[in-house]
């Protein structure tokens, strides 16, 4: 949420929203997930134990704060303008990958799903959001990328090098029939692999910082 628009919450208020979530304590403290419970403004009445792990604040520091104001706040703002439209105007579940920063200043990323949950009105009462920690996953993939450039490019080098090579003793060595057949083959094969190379990056991943 904007900064700007953002309106805290009373302790009245806090108190009577956390009575009426504590038969969900039970359930969530369970979870291994980072779970958070807000109000429609996004100021947090319940955290379980995982959120604490993850973010590296204590329950009692983040109960009646902004997510933001916390661990959040590091994406772009065009990011959480959409998010924040998606909850709470179009009042749909949202669902994507959000870099955040622990207490202790170490980055790291969540799948991020929250879930708007609306009084007998229609109007939004909580947010429920689930944040699986999937810092592992997103490593993987930037490494799986990083490595397809680099070998992808490599290979096509290695080709156009080979494809040069063989044009050049074409025209300027004195090849003999039988030397210039094993300089094809030997392009061809690279071709082939490069076609391989190409078809095995297709599985691939790029990686994605968020999505909607």
């Amino acid at each position: 949420m904007d900064t700007l628009t953002r309106k805290p919450i009373s302790i009245e208020r806090l108190e009577r929203l956390s009575e009426e979530i504590h038969p969900l304590e039970v359930v969530f403290d369970q979870m291994r997930d980072h779970v958070v419970i807000t109000d429609e403004n996004a100021n947090i009445v319940y955290a379980n134990k995982a959120a604490q792990h993850h973010t590296g604040f204590k329950v009692h520091e983040m109960i009646g704060k902004n997510p933001g104001d916390l661990w959040g706040g590091k994406m772009p703002r065009e990011f959480y303008r959409k998010l924040w439209y998606r909850i709470k105007v179009e009042k749909e579940p949202y669902i994507g990958e959000v870099e955040n920063q622990r207490k202790d200043g170490g980055k790291y990323w969540q799948e991020l799903r929250i879930s708007p949950i609306l009084d007998s009105a229609g109007e939004v009462k909580f947010f429920i959001a689930i944040e699986p920690n999937i810092t592992d996953k997103i490593e993987l993939a930037k490494s799986k990328e990083n490595f397809a450039n680099t070998f992808d490019k490599r290979l096509q080098n290695s080709i156009l090098g080979l494809r040069q090579t063989l044009d050049w003793l074409s025209l300027n060595g004195k090849l003999t029939q039988k030397q210039k057949d094993r300089l094809e083959i030997a392009y061809r094969q690279q071709q082939n692999l490069a076609l391989l190379v190409s078809d095995l990056l297709e599985f691939v991943q790029p990686f994605s910082g968020s999505s909607t």
